[in-house]
């Protein structure tokens, strides 16, 4: 499966023979991949291992298509086989077929699930990350603004004293 946010390309491969069974685009909903599976013909769905490249869907997907009984393996972009040809002409129908070949033979690294505590714990440190971030450019942005306004603190910013200088500060009325 080449999957992004809006759509899923998805690709089923014959593991004996290599051969290319089908193929569809469809809009990306979980639902849309149990269909192409049941549309699979007896033999093949009951040996289905679904693939997908690491990126946006994270573990979601992957937790979706586990919770509905299927194999599902995220596949680290780095470690896939790709011909030179791939690199140059990219395209979500020749990426589904990459990854349906890579899964296939086996020539990729799968990435390690979290589990559901490990996973709330990274998106926990994510979240304190972003703020963070956003609070030094939040900071940066007022320095600057004083700066621009002719006000200039001689000490260490950020403390008390200097919030408290901050508050003081004579501003023209539409500032």
């Amino acid at each position: 499966m080449d999957v992004h946010q809006d759509s899923f390309s998805l690709c089923a491969l014959a593991a004996s023979s290599g051969e290319i069974i089908r193929e569809t685009r469809c809009s990306a909903d979980v639902k849309n991949i149990v269909k192409f599976i049941k549309h699979l013909s007896e033999n093949e769905s009951n040996q289905v291992t679904l693939g997908y490249e690491a990126g946006i869907w994270d573990y979601s997907l992957h937790n979706r298509l586990v919770e509905l009984e299927y194999d599902c393996v995220i596949l680290a972009p780095s470690t896939m086989y790709s011909n030179a040809k791939h690199q140059m002409v990219k395209n979500d129908h020749q990426d589904a077929q990459m990854i349906a070949h890579n899964l296939a033979s086996g020539t990729y690294k799968a990435v390690y699930v979290l589990d559901q505590e490990d996973d709330e714990v990274k998106e926990f440190i994510r979240l304190i990350k972003a703020m963070k971030r956003e609070l030094k450019q939040t900071k940066q942005r007022i320095r600057a603004f004083v700066l621009r306004n002719g006000f200039r603190f001689e000490r260490t910013p950020w403390t008390g004293v200097y919030l408290e200088w901050l508050s003081q500060l004579q501003c023209p009325h539409r500032l």
